[in-house]
């Protein structure tokens, strides 16, 4: 595959994955369906994200939650999945989720929201439903306090690593989202292993591939499989891009 090939194809996985979300979830009768970020407007590139934001009545979210896995299943292979308390919408749900598809690897960033919570950001785009929700600033539960087990880490980390690798396509600079990746590998090393090595957190493919193999020794059966999923991606984009 050529790099013109490799960047069709992740548009058309895309828009494929777009639509099959928007036909799992419409079975659930949300209130409505939007998109956020850049596909709200104009994908950066090939490497952009899904961003989308469901609202439920209060009465049905709990139901919708609850059955997430299952839902998420029927959409794609779920690959690796992360939840975020402090991300979530009040009373609903912040779940990453980097989905395996006949197209490759591609993140879609969950959250499911109350109706009587629900403000949704100034230019997100209407997917399905009524566009009545009011526009502003997010209500979420930035003060929930996130909780912390080694396979939630694991996986944390997994989700940072597939991020960071458009991060060094696009040229990311700056220390914020390396700080991300350098406070997760640090709670590994100090928290679950000691033979974990020390690692200047500098975004690079060198950086991916070691932070991968770091974590395979901690990692659960479908996390290992995971790590040689991302790796594989990360080979092929640096095949593609580096040069």
């Amino acid at each position: 595959m050529n790099l013109e090939e490799f960047k069709k194809a992740r548009v058309q996985g895309r828009e494929e994955l777009l639509s099959k979300i928007v036909e799992v979830f419409g079975k659930f009768k949300p209130v409505a369906i939007h998109q956020f970020g850049s596909g709200a407007t104009s994908y950066k590139d090939e490497f952009s994200d899904l961003d989308i934001w469901f609202t439920f009545a209060d009465e049905e979210i709990e139901a919708v939650i609850k059955n997430q896995n299952n839902i998420s299943q029927k959409i794609a292979p779920v690959l690796v999945k992360h939840q975020s308390k402090s991300w979530s919408p009040l009373g609903g749900s912040a779940t990453l989720i980097i989905h395996k598809t006949k197209f490759g690897l591609f993140q879609v960033d969950y959250y499911i929201s109350k109706l009587s919570n629900t403000v949704i950001k100034p230019k997100a785009k209407l997917l399905y439903g009524r566009d009545v929700l009011k526009r502003g600033e997010w209500i979420l539960d930035k003060d929930a306090k996130e909780s912390h087990t080694l396979r939630k880490d694991i996986s944390l980390l997994l989700c940072l690593i597939f991020i960071g690798i458009k991060g060094v396509v696009r040229g990311w600079r700056g220390p914020e989202f390396e700080n991300n990746i350098k406070i997760v590998h640090k709670r590994l090393q100090n928290n679950y292993s000691k033979k974990i090595s020390g690692r200047r957190i500098k975004l690079s493919f060198k950086l991916i591939y070691r932070l991968l193999a770091d974590s395979n020794p901690l990692s659960s059966k479908s996390q290992k499989s995971a790590i040689q999923k991302i790796g594989q991606y990360a080979r092929v984009v640096e095949g593609l891009y580096a040069g």
